[in-house]
């Protein structure tokens, strides 16, 4: 499966790190590079996690502990995983990709420590299914070409 994984500002300085992280779970790594968001970080939050099934005060606030970070650059990984094994997530209440959700509960509990002003999910956010894939890719694009 084909996914778009997102590299916060808050973990910005460790995406190398990251991405050597995800190449080991990865069937490969495709593009990767970086934006500067400048002054469009946080509508380019609200952007991708729009239309997905996630309470819009855990957004407001990923993006409250985020914005305080001077930096506001993010750092995009395409790459392919594999799909194959499932299973039930107990927080999710639904079934997921075991590989990557292996992959993102890693990455995540990995750098968490490391990272100021912590809150859930301000480190790293992957898209999940194809229809994620293609929003978050036309999310990108638009904020490439501003």
């Amino acid at each position: 499966m084909k996914c778009i994984g997102i590299i916060w500002n808050s973990a910005f300085p460790y995406r190398k790190e990251m991405t050597e992280i995800i190449s080991k779970y990865a069937i490969s790594i495709g593009r990767q590079f970086e934006i500067n968001l400048d002054n469009q970080y946080n509508d380019f939050v609200r952007e991708i996690y729009n239309g997905e099934d996630i309470e819009n005060w855990k957004i407001e606030s990923k993006i409250s502990h985020m914005e305080n970070n001077p930096n506001k650059e993010v750092y995009i990984v395409f790459f392919e995983i594999d799909s194959k094994a499932q299973r039930y997530h107990t927080k999710k209440k639904k079934i997921v990709y075991a590989k990557l959700q292996d992959l993102k509960d890693l990455l995540r509990n990995s750098y968490k420590e490391k990272v100021d002003n912590y809150f859930f999910d301000i480190i790293f956010h992957c898209t999940e299914t194809n229809s994620e894939f293609d929003k978050c890719n036309e999310v990108i694009k638009k904020y490439i070409s501003n």
